[in-house]
């Protein structure tokens, strides 16, 4: 049997944008590629919340939460933070996630529309019994659903208790008619994992 493979660590990172970043994004793109594409990130995205034109948000693929924090340890990592932190007015929110599923992931980001899902489990409650079931009943109907891309799943590292999904539509409309009322993915809202 061969090895398993660590898991991905995408790091979603929400903000609102500087100056400079609007004025060219994929200048300060480049340069965050650049400075950490032997370090172990696979790819950097970039978007707009569509639910807020204020708001950007870049996602970086990381091979492994183990290249991540050991360029964190680098000296080389400073070129690759500054202009991370150059593009934001304050501080970001930051979920790292924990993803097996590649393809998945590659086919989610590249789509005309990403949606990202955080599910959060209720206090006292057992992820297994409940966080998983409702996760692949997601991962099931979002696989019959016309213009989903596809969509990967995985836990939260800073939010123990937090399961995030990262979803790929061709378009607004399409993921509108899936997830509002009585779209597919409402109803398993109604119904819960069953």
């Amino acid at each position: 049997m061969a090895p398993s493979q660590p898991a991905m660590a995408p790091e979603i990172i929400w903000f609102s944008p500087s100056d400079e970043y609007l004025e060219d994004p994929l200048k300060t793109l480049s340069v965050i590629h650049e400075s950490s594409y032997s370090k172990g990130m696979l790819g950097n995205f970039h978007g707009v919340d569509a639910e807020d034109e204020d708001t950007r948000v870049f996602v970086m693929a990381w091979r492994s939460l183990e290249h991540h924090q050991s360029f964190m340890g680098d000296a080389s990592y400073v070129d690759f933070i500054m202009p991370v932190m150059d593009s934001m007015v304050g501080t970001g929110v930051i979920t790292q996630v924990l993803l097996d599923d590649t393809d998945e992931l590659q086919k989610a980001l590249t789509a005309p529309i990403t949606a990202f899902i955080y599910i959060t489990m209720r206090p006292l409650h057992d992820r297994a019994y409940e966080m998983y079931p409702l996760v692949e009943k997601y991962r099931q109907v979002l696989r019959t659903i016309p213009g989903c891309y596809g969509s990967s799943w995985g836990p939260s590292i800073e939010r123990k208790n937090t399961e995030v999904g990262i979803v790929g539509w061709r378009s607004l409309e399409v993921r509108g008619s899936a997830v509002l009322g009585g779209g597919p993915v409402s109803l398993i809202l109604a119904t819960g994992p069953k």
